[in-house]
């Protein structure tokens, strides 16, 4: 028999998980580097975020956010 392991839905998850890990160091003023942060959570867990829409789908959610925030700051 043949053991295949599966990645299916790791980079989905790992986009999940960026924009929660992420959004939070937002609510905590804390800088904010998605690339180097997706890094560093791959180093536990390869293949989080696999591919550029994924990267852009992290930078879209953030952005609302800052959009969001900023205006009810007026």
């Amino acid at each position: 028999m043949d053991m295949h392991a599966s990645s299916a839905g790791i980079g989905r998850t790992g986009t999940y998980l960026a924009i929660d890990y992420l959004m939070e160091l937002v609510r905590q003023k804390k800088p904010v580097d998605v690339y180097s942060r997706v890094l560093e959570m791959r180093r536990n867990r390869p293949k989080m975020v696999q591919n550029s829409a994924q990267y852009k789908f992290i930078y879209e959610i953030l952005a609302f956010h800052y959009e969001k925030s900023s205006k009810s700051l007026v």
